[in-house]
């Protein structure tokens, strides 16, 4: 990857980044804070499409990869998928035939050893989200029938969302989680909807309370 960018600043960034994402591969410092549960600063949902949007590529030679990179960081905010989810789906797993939004079919969920959950995944084609659509169908229209969506390894993706926003993959799921259960109020239904086996874990995103329900709490009937 560094051979491919010919911007000195950029590699001194990559350089640095490389490191900080090799730590966290090893279990080392750089880990420490990638955790969904010392994520503090859930944002509406408006500023993270922005900052997904805004959020300036590698500077390849080759700008399809800039795309790529700049897809796969739309595909995960958008989705919520683990980055290893997003980087199983294949070209082919995606259905463009429903009026409202993308459908990408059988994603296979991790960290279920004991079984295997299929799940689908939705990218809206309106909406505060759409800006995310339209940068992955940008890069999709790139890929090859039957290749893989994004045919990078697991370090490189990471390499990619750390260079592009300063932030580890699973600010982007964590922030995906926080928004669904606020909106939908219900874990229950938030932890089906992305293949999450407890709905318990997935409790503390909830940060609602009596004032959401005034009309429900003093009918009028």
């Amino acid at each position: 990857m560094k051979g491919e960018v010919q911007v000195p600043w950029a590699l001194d960034r990559l350089n640095h980044v490389s490191g900080r994402v090799f730590l966290f591969m090893a279990g080392g410092p750089a880990g420490k804070k990638r955790g969904v549960a010392n994520i503090t600063d859930y944002v509406e949902l408006r500023n993270l499409v922005d900052l997904a949007v805004k959020a300036k590529p590698i500077p390849y030679l080759d700008k399809r990869k800039q795309i790529r990179d700049r897809a796969l960081l739309a595909f995960i905010a958008a989705t919520g998928m683990r980055i290893s989810e997003a980087l199983s789906v294949k070209r082919g797993d995606f259905n463009r035939h429903t009026p409202d939004f993308v459908v990408v079919n059988n994603v296979r969920i991790l960290k279920r050893r004991k079984e295997t959950i299929m799940k689908d995944f939705v990218l809206p084609r309106t909406g505060v989200l759409k800006p995310l659509t339209d940068l992955v169908m940008l890069h999709y229209r790139n890929v090859k029938d039957g290749a893989p969506l994004f045919d990078i390894s697991r370090q490189r993706a990471w390499q990619v969302i750390v260079y592009m926003t300063g932030k580890w993959c699973h600010y982007f799921r964590s922030q995906r989680i926080s928004f669904l259960v606020n909106k939908i109020r219900s874990t229950t239904a938030v932890a089906d909807l992305l293949g999450i086996k407890k709905s318990s874990t997935i409790d503390h995103y909830y940060k609602g309370g009596w004032g959401q329900f005034r009309k429900e709490l003093a009918p009028k009937e």
